[in-house]
């Protein structure tokens, strides 16, 4: 755990607990603590504006059962008192980096989880593959 700060007007080591700078010539203070790009999508957004977004985004794509409240992903509700997870870009290399997506099913098997370290780049290799071995199997059927 860190115990100090450093100046970056002076490079002076501040306790942790000092806001201002120790060193009498300085007159800065501590800086903000950074927030990651990703988080600040939680910050920034309440859960209406996701749900406004799954709405738009997600919603042309649904049954006509879905509504705003449900899943972008698989299109199912939540459970019980929950709500669903705001999900958001985590990956540098994608544009979705720190924006909101929309709403996802939490829990360990949840939407949300399954595509939190999933790129789209991934998710299509994942698709081609699958398609791969359904086309395999489809075409032994067929030659039996």
């Amino acid at each position: 755990m860190r115990t100090s700060w450093l100046c970056r007007g002076c490079g002076w080591k501040n306790e942790l607990a000092k806001r201002k700078c120790a060193n009498p010539d300085c007159p800065r203070s501590r800086p903000a603590k950074r927030v990651p790009q990703h988080a600040k999508a939680l910050r920034d957004h309440d859960y209406e504006h996701y749900r406004e977004l799954n709405a738009i985004v997600h919603g042309p794509a649904m049954p006509p059962d879905w509504s705003p409240e449900d899943c972008g992903c698989c299109g199912r509700s939540a459970k019980g008192t929950r709500r669903l997870d705001r999900d958001h870009g985590h990956d540098r290399s994608e544009i979705t980096y720190g924006r909101p997506r929309g709403l996802a099913c939490p829990g360990d098997w949840g939407c949300n989880k399954l595509m939190s370290r999933l790129t789209l780049a991934k998710a299509r290799e994942i698709v081609a593959y699958l398609e791969r071995i359904e086309d395999h199997y489809r075409a032994a059927e067929e030659a039996a």
